[in-house]
């Protein structure tokens, strides 16, 4: 296999940061997971010399039957009776230990790194489904201060998204900042941020389905002029919050997404927000009254739990998934991007809410894991996307302002 070529990209400081805490990896990568083999790495486990490891390798990766490209041309087969990767030694990965970083197959070689190209510009961020990305992005002050650096980055994991309604480069980029900016203007309330992204998404939608992109600036300027203004942010505090609402859609969302049986920490989580929803949270059910006691108690709380020991935790999430996912490029629209953000959030506030539901409230640990078995558990899991986008349509919080009240915390 040729070097893996560096590639000139923006990314946030913590990614530069990351690695891999190997055998001292609390939830490791390697179980639960159905791990993709590319056609090349494939390719390259046949042709290893005899070896215990080529043995193991010809023995564990299977072709699939019907791969839909070259990145999920196989896949590995847990070993039996567990839901490990066979490969991982003692909690490091064996491939890597005799290979190398090159020998990995490119699913094990990227993640948690995720790449993304808006047009010909490179990003990397992380998923914080991963232990140690969750608890450098959610927690370190700087984290989101932005490099351009040159990564070891292969092709065939840039997810490319290309330009269209007639938005230009810089124009795209410049969309980009102002939803950073915006994730992170700290004199409004987060959920009130997120009120202002969906409205822009909303205006940028019908802009560039009508081919009008060199008119985005003009847009951006409306949008800055209006949040330094006082009416559109006093008529978002007049908005009622639908707790009752919020918590009934909700809560049995956390019964999906669950194929695979949770690990420790996983189980753990899962059984506190549980309790702390009254019972509601392992399977949706539940006294309507007490879930709804329960979360509002919870919301309550949350803001104070926050405060003590993860002040950014909220503004970190929403920065990581906005920059990741090269918001809001990512999907068919950005408001069709916008909306897969927000029910992301409406659950992991959720599941926040209910670790503070007890007499005390939850430190930075127990709030950094909740959104790692959040992330790890139904954010990369389509029944749960395709579930949750029902749920948001059934309430027709799926178009503004009706999402206002969701929205509100």
């Amino acid at each position: 296999m040729t070097g893996i070529p560096h590639l000139p990209a923006l990314l946030p400081r913590y990614v530069t940061r990351f690695a891999c805490t190997q055998d001292k990896c609390p939830d490791t990568c390697c179980s639960g997971w159905k791990v993709n083999v590319d056609r090349e790495a494939y390719a390259r486990f046949q042709a290893l010399p005899p070896s215990p490891l080529q043995q193991q390798l010809k023995e564990s990766v299977q072709p699939e039957p019907a791969p839909t490209g070259d990145q999920d041309f196989a896949w590995i087969r847990p070993a039996p009776g567990t839901l490990r990767c066979p490969m991982l030694e003692g909690g490091l990965c064996g491939v890597h230990k005799r290979l190398g970083a090159e020998g990995l197959a490119n699913s094990c070689f990227s993640y948690p790194r995720f790449t993304r190209a808006v047009g010909d510009e490179l990003s990397q961020g992380m998923s914080l489904s991963c232990p140690e990305a969750a608890r450098l992005a959610l927690l370190s002050p700087d984290a989101f201060e932005f490099l351009d650096t040159e990564l070891p980055i292969r092709p065939g994991m840039v997810t490319h998204l290309p330009l269209s309604g007639g938005l230009s480069q810089e124009d795209a980029s410049a969309v980009r900042v102002f939803c950073l900016q915006l994730a992170r203007a700290r004199e409004v309330k987060p959920w009130a941020r997120l009120a202002v992204l969906g409205m822009f998404c909303e205006q940028l939608d019908a802009l560039l389905q009508r081919g009008g992109g060199a008119a985005t600036r003009a847009l951006l300027e409306q949008f800055q002029s209006q949040l330094s203004a006082p009416g559109l942010l006093a008529a978002l505090e007049a908005t009622e919050p639908h707790h009752a609402e919020q918590a009934a859609v909700f809560a049995p969302l956390l019964r999906t997404g669950l194929g695979a049986p949770p690990s420790p920490v996983q189980g753990r989580v899962l059984a506190a927000v549980a309790e702390g929803l009254g019972g509601a949270g392992e399977d949706g059910r539940g006294e309507p009254s007490l879930l709804r006691e329960r979360y509002e108690r919870g919301v309550a709380r949350l803001p104070a739990a926050l405060a003590a020991s993860a002040p950014l935790l909220l503004e970190h999430y929403l920065l990581n998934e906005l920059f990741r996912e090269a918001f809001p490029f990512d999907r068919a629209s950005p408001f069709a991007h916008y909306l897969d953000v927000v029910l992301r959030f409406g659950v992991l506030r959720l599941m926040l809410a209910a670790r503070c539901t007890g007499e005390t409230l939850p430190d930075a640990a127990a709030l950094v894991e909740t959104v790692h078995v959040f992330c790890r558990r139904y954010q990369h899991d389509p029944q749960f996307v395709r579930e949750a986008r029902a749920a948001f349509h059934a309430r027709g919080w799926d178009v503004m302002p009706r999402l206002f009240p969701f929205l509100r915390a």
